[in-house]
């Protein structure tokens, strides 16, 4: 039998697929499925992330009302994501796609520089340090003057919702 906690892990499962999707698609800066452009297409992924996001402490609690509250606690302690008409993932699915609204890189001000480090790359071995500066880019969010990449604002926040569904008392399932 699939206990609610099963459940919550396919959902978790499932956030982090649209999250490597996203990731591939802001990185390839091609369309994956070929039905819609690329910027269109992230916005498709990052509904599917912030919905299965939604869906994990959803199905632990289930029927059982008093644990609605603990859901419910969860999602105030992250109001960007679930706030009733402006979390992400409430705008996503009530209001209309939450679409990047500046695609690239803004300079912060003044005389500061920003240089974004891919964390997946080997170190290069000796003294010397290399930067390739190009055309790379990433998806953001523009939210009262700051800029959030968007892929950076969900693989801050799954971890999370592990944590909540890894923590939920497995004798109540």
């Amino acid at each position: 039998m699939v206990t609610p906690k099963d459940s919550a892990r396919a959902k978790l499962r499932e956030s982090g697929f649209f999250l490597g999707l996203m990731k591939q698609n802001e990185k390839d800066r091609k369309s994956i499925s070929n039905m819609a452009p690329p910027e269109q297409e992230f916005t498709y992924f990052l509904s599917a992330f912030l919905n299965a996001c939604y869906s994990a402490p959803q199905h632990l609690h289930r029927d059982r009302s008093p644990d609605i509250e603990k859901v419910i606690a969860f999602q105030k302690e992250h109001p960007e994501f679930y706030k009733r008409g402006s979390g992400l993932r409430s705008l996503a699915t009530h209001w209309w796609p939450v679409e990047p609204e500046l695609y690239g890189y803004s300079p912060p001000c003044g005389s500061n520089v920003s240089l974004p480090i891919d964390e997946t790359l080997e170190p290069m071995r000796g003294d010397q340090v290399s930067l390739k500066l190009g055309s790379d880019a990433a998806y953001y969010l523009s939210t009262g003057g700051d800029q959030t990449p968007i892929v950076k604002l969900c693989e801050n926040h799954l971890p999370h919702v592990i944590r909540f569904v890894e923590t939920w008392q497995e004798d109540r399932d």
